[in-house]
This record gives structure tokens, C-alpha cells and sequence, in this order.
């Protein structure tokens, strides 16, 4: 992917291609597709764009903070973008969604540990005492670090425009939102995002186990667990029921200040701080005679819940 560096420029080009455009192969097929960079050219009246329908029209020289005035962006060729005072839609800041994946990602990895001690009581019964624990590192997650700053009167923020006009955004609009994102070009509305190594979680339990093997077979077990689990990101890529994102189902992503995904930690949604669970075997016994001691109906199965 590009490495953006200036907050008012966006880079060159995007790029998306087939891998195998770079390998020899007697018969390959390479697709590319390359929106054009958004350049901000100016402002502009906005009359019906919700939610500035009841806007009275343009007075004088158009303002920055004046919620009913938007911004121009222009692709290389310098038509206006799609939403943004023109019809252009090869735009970075029209793609409709698309995460990108910063160049050190990594594969996840989770580390464990346990203890236990076993007692044997006598009379078939046995008891277990463990802890388990394990710490998950590098979990994928969907997160925005370059949402737009808030402005203030006492800390503005200072844009250019393609011409080297200076404009000032003290006021938060909803129509200046994207000349106060860190990376000009890109907008979170339409779906920009990142997916990076921003997972962690820590999982900490105290099981309880108890045993008994009766005659005949049969064997009973009864095992507690008391356990806690906290994370920064629960499940998996807009896959999560539990959370309601933008895709109206969750996923992995952000919360709160996503420049800084540590803000989003607590409790997991998989954790389950009680847990109780009763099982048994009984291993059939084999009924005599040469005809059960082959085929089917051979010895060594087992019932169990």
C-alpha cells in the first residue's frame, strides 16, 4: 500500500493488482484498478445536501465554518468528485469501502500457560486444581487512525488547497469533516479504514475438577470454571453479531479514540465468568459369544453426555 506522510496531500496513485501480473507464467491475466488521487480545490455551496436543507443560500465570500458550505475535491484530471461538487467517480474519496493493511503486518499469536495439581481421594474419586491462562498478540482489527481532529477558535486547523489558498476551520460541520481528516482525499464516511495488528487480550481462569469411576464402567465428572477475559477487539472482521458497526453487524472494529486502540479495552464478549459443566462415559459392555467379537458389533463403544 502508499505510505501517506502529509496530512494535505494525498499520494500519487492506489493501486490494487492481480499478484500475478508480477510472475512469468505462459498465460496470465493482471486486472488493475487505480482510483485518482482527490485533491481539495476550494469550497462550495451546498443548498439540498442533508442535513442543510433549510440553508437560505450563499452571502458573500464563502466560509469554511459555515455549515451549509462544502468542500471541492478534483481528480488528476480535474473534475470534480462525486459528492464533493462534481460527477467523477474515480476518486480515492468515493471508494465505496476498502481497509487497507499497513506493510509490518503480522500473523496473530497467542501464548498460554497452566498449572494443575491432581489429588487422588481414594474409593475411584480424583480432584483437579489447575490455572490456565493465555494472552492473545497482534489480533487483526478494523480501525480508523486518521479520523478528523476536532477544531476550536483557540486550536484551529489550517488547510490548503490545490491553488495555495489557506483556509482556517475553527467550527466542527458536517460538511467540513473532510478537510479536518488527518490525510485530505481520504473520508471514513464513504468507508476508508485500516486493518492492522491492534489486538490484544489476556484470559485468566481457576478450574475445579472431579472425578469418579464407578463399576461396570461408568465414569462421572464435574468440572467448574471461574474465568475472565478482557480484550480491545472482540470477533472477528465484520462478523460479530455483538457489535453494531456501520455494516450493521459488528466485527473487530474501534471505538472511542481509534488513534489509540488501548482506549477500547474491557471486558471481552467471550467472556463467561461462570461455568459449569457435568459429564459421563459408560463404556458397553460387549455382549458374549463368538458372533459380538467381530465385524460391527465388536467390543469398545461408549455412551456419553
Amino acid at each position: 500500500m502508499c505510505n501517506w506522510i502529509n496530512r494535505n496531500t494525498a499520494p500519487p496513485s492506489f493501486e490494487l493488482q492481480n499478484p500475478l501480473a508480477s510472475q512469468p507464467p505462459s498465460t496470465a491475466i493482471a486486472t488493475a484498478f487505480i482510483p485518482q488521487i482527490a485533491n481539495f480545490a476550494g469550497l462550495r455551496y451546498i443548498a439540498t445536501k442533508a442535513p442543510n436543507n433549510n440553508c437560505p443560500g450563499p452571502t458573500g465570500s464563502l466560509s469554511v465554518n459555515d455549515p451549509c458550505v462544502g468542500a471541492i475535491f478534483v481528480n488528476q484530471s480535474g473534475q470534480a468528485c462525486s459528492g464533493f461538487g462534481g460527477t467523477a467517480t474515480n476518486c480515492v474519496i468515493n471508494l465505496a469501502s476498502f481497509s487497507a493493511a499497513p506493510r509490518n503486518t503480522y500473523p496473530p499469536y497467542t501464548e498460554a500457560w497452566n498449572l494443575s495439581v491432581q489429588r487422588d481421594l481414594g474409593h475411584s474419586w480424583a480432584v483437579e486444581l489447575a490455572y490456565v491462562g493465555a494472552h492473545n498478540i497482534g489480533g487483526l482489527g478494523i480501525f480508523d487512525p486518521y479520523l478528523p481532529a476536532l477544531a476550536s477558535p483557540g486550536a484551529p486547523i489550517t488547510v490548503k488547497d490545490i491553488n495555495g489558498n489557506s483556509y482556517t476551520i475553527s467550527a466542527n460541520t458536517a460538511n467540513n469533516e473532510p478537510l479536518r481528516n488527518k490525510i485530505l482525499g481520504i473520508d471514513r464516511n464513504a468507508g476508508a479504514r485500516f486493518v492492522a495488528n491492534i489486538g490484544q487480550s489476556i484470559y485468566h481462569s481457576g478450574q475445579v475438577t472431579l472425578s469418579h469411576r464407578f463399576s461396570h464402567g461408568l465414569f462421572f465428572q464435574a468440572a467448574y470454571t471461574y474465568s475472565k477475559e478482557i480484550d480491545n477487539v472482540s470477533g472477528s472482521q465484520s462478523t460479530d453479531e455483538l457489535n453494531a458497526t456501520r455494516n450493521g453487524q459488528g466485527g473487530a472494529n474501534v471505538l472511542n479514540d481509534q488513534s489509540n486502540p488501548s482506549q477500547n479495552r474491557s471486558v471481552g464478549d467471550f467472556d463467561r465468568r461462570h461455568r459449569f459443566i457435568v459429564s459421563y462415559t459408560w463404556d458397553i459392555p460387549s455382549p458374549s459369544g463368538a458372533a459380538w467379537k467381530t465385524g460391527l458389533f465388536a467390543g469398545g463403544w461408549s455412551a456419553a453426555s
